[in-house]
C-alpha cells in the first residue's frame, strides 16, 4: 500500500511540474500603451542671446522644470505650473546642465563639478563639489533609494560616478579612460552601464565591482531603462535589450527615418522624438502622435504617469515650444 502511495504521489508531482512549465512558456499578452492624449503648446520667448535649454524635468503635470544657460545671464531655470512659465532662479551658478529629482527634492548640476539643491524659497545652494576632478555631471538616475550622477572629466580625461543616499555622497567609480566621452548612463540589475563615444564610434560598457567590460559597439544611439532592465535605441530605429550582459535584438521601427531621444513607461509605452514630430510605440505598432509644422530640434523631454512633455525649438527661430500631452481619463 505504501509503495502504491509513493508511486501515485510521484505521478501527481510530475504532472504539476509539467503543468507549471507549460504555463510559464505561454507568451504574455501585450497591453498596448494608450495614445489618447490632449495636447497643448506653450511658447517660451528667448529671453537673451545665446540661449541653450539643456534639461526638462516633469514632476507632475503642473510642475515642469526647464533649465539651461545663456551667454549673457548664466543659468536660467523656469517652472511651468500648467498655465504659464515662471523664471524662479534668484542665484547664479556657472551653467545649468541637468535638472534632477530625488526624494521630492530638485537638484541641478553645473559645469564646474558641483551639485546644487533648489530650496523652498527658490534659492540655490551647493550640496556637493568634487574637489578632485573637473567634471560636468550630465547624467543621473535614481535607483534603489539612491541618486547616481555621472559625467566625463575635463579634456576627456576619464569618467566619474557618484552616489547620494540623502545624507552622504560616495564615490562609485573614478577612471582615467582617455579620449572617450560618456554619452549616456544607466543603472540596471545593480550594474552601471556607460555608453561612450570616440570618433563617432559608440561603445557600451558594463561596470560592476569596479571592473569595466565592453559589451558591444553601436551606431549613433542612447540607452534607457524600464523597471530594472536596460535598452538601447539606435537612431536608425533599431532597439536592443541587454539580458545577462548580452545584447539581444528587440524590435525595429520603420526604416528611412531618424529616431532621437527616448522615454518609456513600459515596453509597450515608449515615446520617441523625431525632427518632424513625436512618435509612440505601443508594443504592437509605431505611430506619429504629434506632427510639427516645420523641423524642430529637441532640448528636453520627460514623462510622468499620465503626461508626456517635450521642449523643442523650431529651426532658426528665437523661441521654444513646450508640448504638454495629458492622458485622457
Amino acid at each position: 500500500m505504501q509503495k502504491h502511495f509513493f508511486i501515485l504521489l510521484s505521478v501527481v508531482l510530475a504532472f504539476l511540474l509539467i503543468s507549471c512549465n507549460e504555463g510559464g512558456t505561454e507568451p504574455q499578452e501585450v497591453i498596448p500603451g494608450c495614445r489618447d492624449y490632449l495636447w497643448s503648446i506653450d511658447t517660451l520667448a528667448e529671453p537673451s542671446t545665446g540661449l541653450s535649454i539643456t534639461s526638462l524635468l516633469a514632476v507632475d503635470t503642473n510642475k515642469i522644470f526647464i533649465g539651461g544657460f545663456s551667454y549673457d545671464s548664466n543659468q536660467l531655470l523656469y517652472m511651468h505650473d500648467g498655465e504659464d512659465f515662471q523664471n524662479i532662479v534668484q542665484d547664479q551658478i556657472s551653467n545649468l546642465y541637468t535638472i534632477m529629482e530625488y526624494n521630492s527634492n530638485i537638484f541641478m548640476s553645473d559645469g564646474s563639478s558641483s551639485i546644487y539643491q533648489l530650496t523652498d524659497q527658490n534659492r540655490i545652494k551647493e550640496i556637493y563639489h568634487d574637489s578632485q576632478n573637473q567634471v560636468t555631471f550630465y547624467h543621473y538616475q535614481t535607483y534603489k533609494e539612491k541618486l547616481y550622477v555621472a559625467g566625463t572629466k575635463a579634456r576627456l580625461g576619464g569618467f566619474v560616478i557618484k552616489s547620494f543616499d540623502g545624507l552622504n555622497w560616495s564615490s562609485e567609480f573614478d577612471s582615467n579612460v582617455k579620449d572617450e566621452f560618456m554619452f549616456s548612463f544607466g543603472v540596471s540589475n545593480s550594474t552601471f552601464f556607460l555608453l561612450t563615444v570616440k570618433d563617432d564610434d559608440f561603445t557600451l560598457y558594463s561596470l560592476r565591482n569596479n571592473v569595466l567590460n565592453s559589451i558591444g559597439q553601436f551606431g549613433y544611439s542612447n540607452i534607457f531603462t524600464i523597471d530594472d532592465n536596460l535598452y538601447i535605441r539606435e537612431e536608425t530605429g533599431r532597439f536592443f535589450k541587454i539580458i545577462n550582459g548580452e545584447v539581444q535584438t528587440w524590435f525595429n521601427l520603420p526604416a528611412g527615418e531618424i529616431y532621437g531621444a527616448t522615454r518609456a513607461r513600459s515596453e509597450s509605452d515608449i515615446f520617441i522624438y523625431q525632427v518632424n514630430g513625436i512618435g509612440h510605440y505601443n508594443g504592437i505598432d509605431y505611430k506619429r502622435i504629434v506632427e510639427f509644422d516645420q523641423p524642430h530640434s529637441i532640448s528636453g523631454m520627460d514623462i510622468t504617469q499620465n503626461g508626456a512633455f517635450f521642449i523643442v525649438r523650431p529651426i532658426s527661430q528665437n523661441y521654444l515650444l513646450l508640448y504638454r500631452g495629458i492622458l485622457s481619463t
